[in-house]
């Protein structure tokens, strides 16, 4: 299972670019973009919108923020992730949202470069 994570503050330094989906701005955006989308009134949808009300709480003061791409749960990279930050979504939540992004705009290559030097 693919999810991504949520990073704040300094934290977000020592993530390579080519595993930001998006960041400052754009990331709470796209957050309020995917809250204003949902519609059903199911446990799981209303599961994912106290989520991204905490989220939206946590970020409303500031541009230092990160969200990832997406990274299976067994890579060792999704372990790297897990230490830095709250894990957010689920592939399946935000294609449900965004049907016409791909897996190659959302998925992160599985692989950990060498500047995390694990």
């Amino acid at each position: 299972m693919f999810f991504n994570f949520i990073i704040t503050n300094s934290k977000r330094y020592v993530i390579s670019k080519t595993d930001i989906l998006v960041e400052g701005g754009k990331c709470r955006d796209l957050i309020v973009a995917i809250k204003n989308k949902i519609q059903d009134k199911d446990i799981k949808s209303i599961i994912l919108l106290n989520k991204i009300n905490k989220t939206l709480c946590l970020i409303e003061k500031t541009n230092e923020i990160v969200m990832t791409k997406f990274i299976d749960s067994i890579w060792l990279k999704y372990n790297f992730y897990s230490e830095l930050g709250d894990q957010f979504l689920t592939l399946d939540e935000i294609k449900k949202f965004f049907p016409y992004l791909t897996d190659e705009e959302l998925i992160t290559d599985k692989n950990l470069e060498k500047e995390y030097q694990v």
